[in-house]
């Protein structure tokens, strides 16, 4: 297994994602505002995403740079979007549930170098584009992390679009 991680790790940059999934996008901004110290965000809105495989999910994302570290709030709101559901809190308060992990990779060519080694032998659940600037698939590490693993490739243009705070 360390030889897949020193594997998969040349491919990547040392800066990473956390992502959370929200019932309340902007309580949740709200929330990440306070407890993180994050004045501005990215908001895309409701936007449709090819999620792999002829699946469309209808969802609303809102990102941001704090130091390194790129936080995405994912709040599903229709189609293929059960993936997403997994990890909502309960409808008791909580406004945060936390998602996954996500390494970005060099280039797009290194995250196709990636998958099959951080997928060994498995289906991502989730392979999926936005548009030419944004390439991601999903590994379902929950029986060994506790959470989702996903690793992506933005074009440095589309980076740029997202707050540093």
């Amino acid at each position: 297994m360390q030889g897949q991680s020193r594997q998969i790790a040349k491919h990547l940059k040392d800066s990473i994602q956390i992502a959370y999934v929200t019932r309340d996008l902007v309580a949740a901004m709200d929330t990440l505002r306070r407890k993180v110290g994050i004045r501005t965000f990215m908001e895309t809105g409701a936007l449709k995403a090819d999620l792999g495989g002829g699946a469309v999910g209808e969802l609303s994302v809102a990102m941001a740079y704090c130091g390194r570290i790129q936080y995405e709030v994912i709040q599903p709101i229709s189609g293929a979007v059960d993936y997403h559901r997994n990890g909502l809190p309960e409808e008791n308060g909580a406004v945060l549930g936390f998602h996954h992990v996500s390494y970005f990779a060099l280039s797009r060519g290194d995250l196709e170098a990636v998958r099959p080694i951080a997928l060994a032998g498995r289906v991502a659940p989730i392979f999926g584009e936005f548009g030419e600037e944004s390439a991601f698939f999903y590994v379902d590490e929950r029986p060994t992390l506790g959470h989702f693993v996903e690793y992506q490739y933005s074009e440095p243009a589309y980076d740029a679009l997202i707050p540093q705070n």
